[in-house]
């Protein structure tokens, strides 16, 4: 969360900037009062921008201090592409800011997941940041969604450094991690977490190459 917030309150910064602009626009249009239709309709219109946008700031807002509270949230049943397009724009920012291009590729139809929802999220949000972190001169995200065998799959790949066969043989061991500056205990805590929601995570890498983490969620239905 805390790599993720400069770059969120860069995101926060931009429809502020717009609503302000847009508060002055209404403001000089209401001056102007007894007002035309036509006056009217500009009002009318400027307001519902200021609408849609305060209502992403707070979205966003909430989302992203909520994910922080993950033993609260009791399991939920969940649109598997609607959680993977709220991180993407999670870590949009931050893709831009570290020169990764960032590509998403969601299957349609997709049955529901039962997860926690915000668990599932700090899962997703780790193991992409570990991915842009490990292209420092430039390269490509991929997120992608899809199902198979009654299983919501998902693919985050990356064409960083990739892996040795003796790093994927430790790599969600607990304390192992390849950065200086990481405890090496989220992708552990990452596996146990997916676990937990009867599913699975497991990785695909290759040196110089780039690597792949698939996760594996039972699908379900509501009814």
């Amino acid at each position: 969360i805390s790599k993720l917030a400069p770059s969120v309150a860069h995101e926060i910064r931009n429809p502020l900037s717009t609503l302000a602009i847009q508060r002055q626009i209404v403001e000089n249009l209401i001056a102007s009062i007894p007002s035309s239709e036509d006056h009217a309709e500009k009002i009318s219109k400027s307001l519902k921008v200021l609408d849609s946008e305060l209502e992403r700031v707070t979205k966003l807002i909430d989302r992203f201090f909520n994910i922080a509270r993950t033993g609260s949230q009791e399991p939920t049943y969940e649109d598997l592409n609607s959680i993977l397009h709220e991180v993407s724009e999670l870590v949009r920012q931050y893709c831009y800011e570290n020169a990764t291009e960032l590509e998403l590729k969601f299957e349609k139809n997709i049955p529901f997941i039962y997860v926690n929802r915000d668990q599932f999220i700090l899962v997703l949000l780790n193991i992409i940041i570990n991915a842009i972190e490990s292209m420092p001169d430039r390269g490509k995200l991929l997120i992608r969604s899809d199902t198979q065998n009654r299983k919501g799959l998902v693919y985050i790949h990356d064409t960083g450094t990739g892996l040795t066969d003796a790093q994927k043989d430790q790599i969600f061991k607990t304390k192992f991690t390849t950065k200086t500056n990481g405890s090496g205990v989220s992708l552990s805590e990452a596996r146990q977490i997916i676990q937990n929601m009867n599913g699975n995570i497991h990785c695909e890498s290759e040196l110089d190459i780039g690597t792949t983490f698939i996760i594996e969620l039972p699908t379900v239905s509501k009814f």
